[in-house]
């Protein structure tokens, strides 16, 4: 879980063509994955502190929610855009 922000911010700047940010050891969970998501090598991004604290809420309540597979799988048919029937029918 806690190399998953590294992770996903590698795939992001690879997939728009811009070099790895490292992470910050001194920065929080999510200060550090905005860092790495929107700093380049020669800028380093600064968030802002409500962004922090507003990714930080957002990490907490999804943590927090505890989602059974069922229920994750009645949301993602359901965000598709699928009928009633065959979003229903998944969980």
């Amino acid at each position: 879980m806690g190399k998953l922000p590294t992770i996903a911010a590698w795939s992001y700047k690879k997939n728009i063509g811009q070099p790895f940010v490292f992470p910050v050891n001194d920065y929080s969970y999510a200060k550090n994955f905005l860092h790495m998501l929107f700093s380049v090598p020669t800028t380093s991004y600064e968030a802002p502190p409500e962004f922090v604290e507003a990714l930080n809420v957002l990490f907490f309540l999804h943590a927090d929610h505890e989602q059974n597979c069922s229920t994750s799988t009645v949301r993602l048919v359901g965000s598709s855009r699928a009928n009633l029937f065959a979003s229903i029918s998944t969980g």
